[in-house]
This record gives structure tokens, sequence and C-alpha cells, in this order.
């Protein structure tokens, strides 16, 4: 990984930051691949997401809640038992993990059983890419919504240059940083209240 000045992370924290709060749509590196970031709650900028992805709304789904602290993950479920806590305190690779029972967050980012997919990010002062999404939420002081930068169907994309046209033509602000996550989409588990565990993607 190439080494980013603090000055230019800061530069791109900014403006991402401020597109997101003035409801924009921001194109940015994550953990995975390149994602799709707004608020959580902006229903008019979700529903921008929607049109730029070409998304049917009768199969909707990849919309995630990012955070990066257990504390802060607590707010949007409706119950986390220790069950759940222990696979998030050992969790070594990029997991999108899907919650019964969401709360305090748009329409969009609940399923149709009222659940809600949340990853965490950890911290990693090393790590400039892990720098940049969790200072985005400390300034923030609240997780983003998250989906992969493509059309609906079409390959997710690994670098800026893989992103289609249309896209970074339709978004607020584009964090153009030479950082990378792990280059595919997160492994996603659903954790049910019964302590019973699904994995939907390895």
């Amino acid at each position: 990984m190439n080494y980013i000045s603090n000055t230019l992370l800061e530069y791109h924290i900014s403006n991402g930051v401020e597109c997101i709060k003035k409801g924009g749509i921001l194109l940015h590196p994550t953990d995975t691949v390149w994602g799709l970031a707004c608020d959580i709650n902006n229903d008019l900028a979700i529903e921008k997401i929607i049109r730029i992805k070409n998304i049917d709304l009768k199969n909707r789904n990849g919309f995630i809640l990012v955070v990066n602290s257990i504390f802060m993950l607590k707010n949007y479920v409706t119950e986390l038992n220790s069950d759940a806590i222990d696979i998030l305190n050992n969790i070594t690779e990029p997991t999108t993990i899907v919650y019964e029972g969401g709360r305090n967050c748009s329409k969009y980012l609940l399923g149709k059983d009222n659940t809600i997919a949340i990853r965490l990010i950890r911290d990693d002062k090393n790590n400039d890419l892990l720098k940049l999404l969790n200072k985005i939420i400390d300034t923030l002081k609240s997780p983003f919504l998250s989906t992969s930068a493509n059309i609906s169907g079409q390959k997710t994309p690994q670098e800026l240059d893989e992103v289609a046209i249309e896209i970074k033509n339709s978004v607020d602000y584009i964090i153009d940083l030479d950082i990378k996550g792990t280059g595919k989409p997160s492994k996603i588990i659903k954790l049910l209240t019964n302590g019973e565990i699904i994995t939907i993607r390895e």
C-alpha cells in the first residue's frame, strides 16, 4: 500500500463528510471494493443511489450500515446478545452481519423482515484505508450507508478505474486515493435471535 500523507487524507475526509452531510453521494474505496456512500436517514440520497445503480426495488438488497464500534452498532439493532458480541470481537476479515430487528435508519436499509445489514470497521493506525473510513464515521458522528459502486448485476469494481463512467458522473464527490481493500465483497452471515448463524456469502 502506498503511503498517503495525513494532509491528503484529511482533505478527502473533510470533503467526503461534507458531501454526505449535504445529502450527496460519495464514491470511495472501502475495506472491500469501491463503494457508494450517503446519509443513512436521507431517503432522497438513497433513492439517487437506487437510480444510479439501476436497482430493482422488488429485489432490493446490498445496502449496509458501516459502523466503527460495537457501541455505535447497538443503536441500530433492537437486540445484541453476548454471542453476537463474541463474533464481532473475533472477526478477522471484512464481514457483514445481518441482524434481526433493525432501527433508527431509513426504511431502505431494512429488509422486508425488518433485518439490517451492518459491517464493523476495525481501527488500524497503520492502514490508511481503515484510518480514512474510521475518521469519516468519527467526523460524521454516525454510520454511513454503503453499497458497491457498480450498476446492478455488473461486476463490483476493485479499483476506481473499474467504476463505470456513468456512476462517476452521477456522484457528488470522489475520494480519489491510491488505496484499496481486499478487492472482493465481504463475507455475509445472518445472526438469528435464537443464536443460529446462517452463512449467506463466504
